[in-house]
């Protein structure tokens, strides 16, 4: 049976303005818990579309003033809208949710959405042009599965799929070179920065030798 969030959660009512007004009328539909109690599941469900940053800034209060951040929580969120709400209408309310989501969760999907045109042909049926980069086909699968999960579970919304593959432009190309590019020499920048620390911090605290005294002692009692 389904409680009212904040009957649960009395005291997050006044934590957030933005997240009070949307969680008013939120239902709490199963608390699930790791058998260490360090992680919890909260499937909630909301009568209103609710960005994932925001779905993501409630896991930290929920986690740091309920639980002192002993436990991890994580929020996984149903939308009841009604009938007034199409796939055309989610999809368009929720892609940079799915952004979102896919940034924190798998950067390659992350791109190929990214990089796709995303558009209802019909009022089920979602028109997916991809990239042909060679990378799309190999997670098409995948693609498929997130995009289905979102509408099935998440929104009780059935929708098929249309796939195409359209080359990239050599602009949109040369554009993805320069951020991998980018990308390497940060990467490259916070290993050198990393190394310089340690090599730092070993010069500032050196270890301290052993006396000969401790060393005649050692040799003794490996004797």
């Amino acid at each position: 049976m389904s409680k009212a969030f904040f009957s649960v959660f009395k005291e997050l009512e006044n934590e957030d303005p933005g997240l009070s007004a949307v969680l008013a009328d939120a239902e709490i539909l199963k608390i699930s818990e790791s058998s260490n109690k360090r992680r919890m599941k909260i499937y909630l469900l909301l009568h209103d579309i609710v960005p994932k940053d925001r779905i993501n800034s409630l896991e930290k209060i929920i986690s740091q003033r309920v639980f002192n951040e002993l436990v991890s929580v994580t929020v996984v969120e149903r939308f009841s809208l009604g009938d007034e709400f199409s796939p055309e209408q989610i999809l368009s309310s929720y892609k940079d949710s799915i952004l979102t989501e896919l940034y924190q969760s798998d950067r390659i999907l992350f791109q190929i959405v990214k990089q796709s045109e995303l558009s209802f042909s019909d009022e089920r049926l979602l028109s997916m042009r991809l990239p042909d980069d060679g990378t799309s086909e190999l997670f098409e699968g995948q693609l498929l599965k997130y995009f289905d999960d979102v509408f099935r579970n998440r929104f009780g919304s059935e929708v098929t799929f249309n796939i195409a593959y359209e080359k990239p432009s050599r602009d949109h190309l040369k554009e993805n070179r320069l951020k991998l590019d980018r990308q390497s020499e940060a990467i490259s920048f916070a290993i050198e920065k990393r190394v310089r620390e340690e090599k730092e911090n070993k010069k500032n605290n050196p270890e301290t030798a052993p006396a000969d005294g401790d060393k005649k002692q050692n040799k003794s009692s490996e004797a």
